[in-house]
C-alpha cells in the first residue's frame, strides 16, 4: 500500500475510534435517544445543502432512516451508555466480519480468499481479546 493510503487508513481508524470517545462523552451527559436526535438533526442541517432532493426515492430514504438512524445508531448510543468504550469498540469490530458473512448468506456473494483470511484475523482476534479479559 503507498504512504498516502496508508495515512489515509490510519486517519480513518481515528476518526472512527474518536467517534466512540465523542458518543461515550455524550452520553454521560445527555440521554442516549436525544443524542441520536441531535446528532441526526445536526447531521441533516449540514448536509442538506450539498444533497439534492430524491424524487421518487423517499420510501428507500426512511426505510434506510429508521434502520440505520433509530435502530443503529439508538441501540449503539443505548449500549455505550451502559458499557465501557473498549468494550464498544471491541463489539463493533466484529461488525464488518458479520456484514461479510450476511452478504455471503443474503445475496450469494463471493468471499475472496483475502476476505477469508481477514475475517478468520478478526474473530480470532476478537476471541483473543475476550479470552484473555479473563
Amino acid at each position: 500500500m503507498k504512504i498516502d493510503h496508508t495515512i489515509l487508513a490510519i486517519s480513518v481508524m481515528g476518526v472512527w475510534a474518536s467517534n466512540i470517545v465523542a458518543v461515550r462523552i455524550g452520553t454521560e451527559e445527555i440521554t442516549d435517544w436525544t443524542l441520536v436526535t441531535l446528532r441526526m438533526t445536526l447531521m441533516t442541517v449540514i448536509l442538506s445543502p450539498f444533497v439534492p432532493y430524491p424524487h421518487g426515492h423517499i420510501k428507500k430514504i426512511i426505510g434506510l432512516s429508521v434502520t440505520m438512524g433509530t435502530l443503529h445508531f439508538g441501540l449503539m448510543f443505548a449500549a455505550l451508555e451502559r458499557i465501557h468504550a473498549g468494550t464498544a469498540a471491541q463489539i463493533f469490530i466484529t461488525s464488518v466480519p458479520f456484514a461479510l458473512l450476511l452478504a455471503l448468506i443474503c445475496f450469494r456473494e463471493r468471499l475472496s480468499w483475502r476476505q477469508a483470511r481477514g475475517v478468520l484475523v478478526s474473530f480470532l482476534a476478537s476471541c483473543f481479546c475476550l479470552v484473555s479479559r479473563e
